[in-house]
């Protein structure tokens, strides 16, 4: 049984039918300060496209599918089942056009989260309050511990700019940095804070800094702990009290290698650390080094590891660890060999193979990175043509690398067919998808792509298009593409 595709490609915006009722008088209550009168453009356009009654509802009701519109309730009567006179009460949205700030300290975001308001959407006190808290959190971050914020709105028609006010007083500066460490060495850049705000971005910013100076001295898994104490005759002024836990110190010693590099080796034990327990710290490295050279498809190697400890100037317990490696080598084929693949199909696995970089492959190397890339790269190409189920495994076996592909059936377009009946548009529209070729997402992008471009130069400048893609099941598909 083969799968055959009926594509229909679906746009988005007014589709009624060519002929329709005659306009007779429309009467639309709208609030004075409300510009309304697009409206009436609308209604005239649905009468004009709708046949019946029913007709008629359903396009006034896709009409006003508009966060624009907040209130919409209608009647008609249509004389002589030809002229239609409408009536309507309706009311808008009132929408935030702008969102400014007044007296802000520094620049501000307006993009407000979920809960606030946002340009282009409808306003409401709810979410102004809540953008009122998430502009006094920023200030607080940055220091501004104190802050006022009120906001006014001004309607101009349908449109609202929203101005924030800022009073944010005075930033608390940092009068005092304690530091508590081990280590002495970070207590000159902590103390850079000094005569700053009390800024959390800031204080992240030099603890970051510290992590990483611990890390540069084998010290993987420091903490920092901060706390804030103000003065009593002077609550602008704060003393950051920062405490420094450095934790074990581990150097790493590595001797041995050749298919890896020393940093290779050295990083992936380093970002390991957290896992090495108190007991058998050696034989928790040994399997690290061992398991990672089998990721990148090494096989056999060997890891001798020595532990010593002891203090370093400083008086920190340090952990030391040699480690030897006798490495192996990558695992090796003779030959590719590709199964799965119908003799009728037109697939030729080993082109598809050539547009792919494979530089382990072309060595006659295993790299299992570039093995399960290159599964993953293969599948794709075959679902670009056409075949939308297909999967690809691989496995290497006494010197043969074999890729297993499934393709599962071909797609091909059956039928074609455009969601909307405007003449203007659809007489001068050749399609790029026709019945019988090849289903594949590039070709249904590039069509989508056409079509659009095709309809804003029509004058449909909010067209959207939607592709709907329904699978059907036929006998023999090349009789119904003849067909």
């Amino acid at each position: 049984m083969k799968q055959f595709i009926s594509l229909k490609l679906i746009i988005s915006f007014f589709c009624f039918n060519s002929f329709g009722f005659d306009v007779g008088r429309i009467s639309i209550k709208c609030p004075e300060n409300k510009k309304c009168f697009f409206l009436e453009k609308r209604i005239e356009l649905a009468i004009e496209k709708s046949s019946n009654k029913k007709d008629l509802i359903e396009n006034i009701r896709f009409m006003i599918l508009d966060p624009m519109i907040s209130k919409f309730s209608f009647n008609f009567k249509i004389q002589d089942n030809k002229k239609v006179d409408f009536f309507a009460d309706a009311d808008l949205s009132d929408v935030v056009s702008k969102i400014d700030f007044t007296n802000s300290p520094f620049l501000l975001k307006a993009s407000f989260g979920a809960k606030g308001i946002k340009e282009g959407e409808s306003f409401s006190r709810y979410k102004a309050i809540e953008s009122i808290k998430e502009i006094k959190d920023q200030l607080k971050i940055e220091g501004y511990l104190q802050p006022k914020v009120w906001y006014r709105k001004k309607n101009v028609g349908n449109n609202i700019t929203v101005r924030f006010f800022i009073e944010s007083g005075a930033a608390t500066k940092i009068s005092d940095v304690n530091v508590t460490s081990p280590i002495n060495i970070f207590s000159t850049l902590l103390k850079e804070m000094e005569g700053m705000n009390l800024s959390k971005t800031k204080v992240d910013e030099y603890k970051r800094k510290v992590l990483s100076g611990l890390e540069q001295r084998g010290f993987y898994n420091g903490e920092i702990k901060e706390t804030v104490s103000f003065l009593e005759d002077n609550p602008s002024k704060a003393i950051l009290n920062i405490n420094i836990v450095p934790g074990k110190k581990r150097v790493f010693h590595i001797e041995g290698t050749e298919n890896l590099t020393r940093d290779e080796i050295i990083n992936h034990l380093k970002s390991n650390v957290p896992r090495l327990s108190k007991k058998d710290s050696s034989k928790q490295v040994n399997f690290l080094v061992t398991d990672f050279y089998k990721s990148k498809g090494i096989i056999n190697t060997s890891a001798k590891v020595n532990v010593f400890k002891g203090r370093d100037l400083s008086g920190q317990p340090v952990v030391n660890y040699k480690v030897t490696i006798e490495e192996g080598d990558f695992q090796t084929f003779n030959k590719v060999i590709f199964t799965g693949i119908d003799i009728s199909s037109s697939i030729e696995p080993e082109s598809l193979l050539a547009q792919l970089d494979t530089p382990f492959l072309d060595l006659k190397k295993v790299s299992p990175e570039e093995i399960s890339r290159i599964t993953q790269a293969l599948q794709v190409l075959l679902q670009q043509q056409g075949y939308l189920k297909s999967t690809v495994a691989h496995n290497v076996s006494n010197g043969v690398l074999k890729f297993t592909f499934d393709l599962g059936e071909n797609y091909i377009v059956g039928q074609v067919k455009l969601g909307f009946n405007l003449e203007d548009v659809s007489l001068s529209l050749p399609l790029l998808v026709e019945p019988g070729d090849i289903f594949s997402s590039d070709l249904i992008n590039r069509e989508r792509s056409k079509i659009i471009k095709l309809l804003k130069s029509s004058g449909y400048f909010f067209a959207k298009v939607s592709p709907d893609v329904r699978l059907t099941e036929v006998d023999d598909v090349t009789k119904k593409v003849n067909e």
